[in-house]
């Protein structure tokens, strides 16, 4: 019996960094090491599935190998909190504390293990190890990845107001997965027998509109040799989902207004309205209520289809979904290519590091890409698509001073030690290796190390037996 039901909760919830920082490792074992509690992250820097991770004894990770040492087996015997690095299977360095909580009388009840959000990067290449995305990972029916407590907090409003035929607004940037959502919602409705249509209405050309949407008789134009039903119509019972609804024209925006209020269509030649049944869930990556007001989009059909708003945050808000993205797609690209993915962990913090202006598309197709290069050993893909991380670099550092300027003289500078930092450490401390890369000799970059500021490479723990 587990006396820590609401502290496991509390921590748990608690784990949940702010979107900007490095997600973190957790898990809590009972007296025995048995784990009872993890997250996907820890999973993922062992190289196992989450449900693999949830039947395991931290003992038996350490006889194979998954980390070097257990700081909850010393926090159970020693019966205090107790900190250290540990060094994972798949090329991470992290500092973890473990912490024992009590029973009333004495004994142990649980053990709370949790990384202080520190990680090193570590020869994975030498040694063999790569962060192995677990191909047997089961992919939810929906296809949502919620790590984050944004996404978790989302699918719970969307589980509790699926039962009901409100129409919804969803609001997202371009690739953040607004369709995903909706077919989410539909799942979860009383109409998820019904049909799911899924419409695009900025490919839709304005000639079309009518046709598309409302269908047509036989003989209503020409070429019209036989009767056709409208996507509204082909959505009677289900859900009719438009996406992009901001470039509907004004004048096809009245047409829907109708439908809304009547639940009715007409064909095309037709003579009768058909009744349709229908849920309705819109989305856009525009602010509609800016369109209403320069006179672009319509004030009543603005008001039709906001009954509930909900906004999907942005990739870059919620690094944590980075790690189940990742975790998906690479599975969906081993069955794809019927192979085995290797992602080392300076990739994966390259993926945790970028912005993803493009969101969840973008990313996938970049995992696509890298994985491609991996597959066919281009060792140097890097280099070829070595803008995004100098982009990150440059990024990272402009964020942090143009608050606070520096003299453009230190800035430069700044930028010159990372990236000399950067390029050791992707050589893996190999002063000649990395110098030609730099395109400079080897003398001149100890000569900027030696003015540079060292700590940093002193931190990275690099000897000089390894310049040699």
């Amino acid at each position: 019996m587990i006396h820590h039901v609401d502290k496991i909760e509390e921590i748990f919830d608690n784990h949940h960094l702010p979107y900007n920082e490095t997600p973190r490792s957790l898990f809590i074992t009972d007296k025995e090491g048995n784990i009872l509690v993890s997250n996907e992250f820890t999973a993922l820097t062992l190289g196992m599935s989450l449900d693999e991770l949830l039947k395991s004894n931290v003992a038996d990770l350490v006889r194979e190998g998954k980390y070097n040492h257990s700081y909850v087996l010393d926090a159970i015997k020693e019966k205090k909190q107790i900190t250290g690095f540990i060094q994972t299977c798949k090329g991470f360095k992290v500092l973890s504390t473990s912490i024992p909580f009590f029973k009333p009388n004495g004994e142990i009840d649980i053990v709370v293990s949790t990384s202080a959000g520190e990680y090193e990067i570590v020869d994975a290449e030498n040694s063999g190890n790569h962060l192995r995305q677990d191909i047997n990972t089961e992919i939810k029916e929906s296809q949502i990845v919620a790590e984050s407590l944004a996404m978790k907090r989302l699918l719970k409003i969307c589980r509790k107001i699926a039962p009901f035929d409100c129409r919804v607004l969803l609001y997202g940037e371009t690739g953040t997965g607004k369709e995903v959502l909706a077919k989410y919602i539909h799942q979860k409705s009383k109409r998820s027998n019904g049909p799911f249509i899924s419409v695009n209405c900025a490919a839709i050309p304005e000639n079309l509109f009518e046709s598309e949407f409302f269908g047509y008789e036989k003989g209503a134009f020409t070429g019209a040799n036989s009767s056709k039903r409208g996507l509204i119509e082909i959505a009677n019972n289900g859900t009719l989902f438009l996406d992009e609804i901001s470039e509907l024209p004004l004048e096809e925006q009245s047409k829907l207004l109708r439908v809304l209020e009547t639940q009715e269509v007409r064909r095309i030649g037709g003579t009768t309205d058909i009744k349709v049944d229908f849920r309705l869930i819109a989305a856009t990556n525009k602010d509609l209520k800016q369109m209403v007001e320069r006179g672009t989009f319509r004030e009543d059909l603005y008001y039709r289809i906001n009954v509930i708003l909900l906004h999907i945050p942005p990739l870059r808000e919620r690094p944590l979904d980075i790690i189940g993205l990742v975790r998906k797609f690479t599975n969906e690209f081993n069955d794809k290519y019927q192979t085995n993915c290797n992602l080392t962990a300076k990739e994966f913090y390259s993926l945790l590091s970028h912005t993803w202006p493009g969101n969840v598309r973008e990313l996938k197709n970049y995992v696509e890409r890298l994985l491609i290069a991996n597959l066919n050993n281009l060792n140097n893909y890097e280099e070829q698509d070595s803008t995004m991380p100098f982009k990150i670099l440059i990024d990272m550092y402009l964020k942090d001073h143009i608050a606070n300027p520096l003299p453009l003289k230190e800035f430069l500078a700044k930028v010159e030690e990372q990236y000399i930092h950067s390029m050791i450490e992707a050589c893996n401390g190999k002063i000649i290796e990395a110098s030609n890369k730099l395109g400079i000799h080897r003398t001149v970059l100890y000569r900027k190390m030696k003015n540079l500021n060292t700590n940093s490479i002193q931190n990275r723990r690099l000897s000089q037996k390894d310049y040699n």
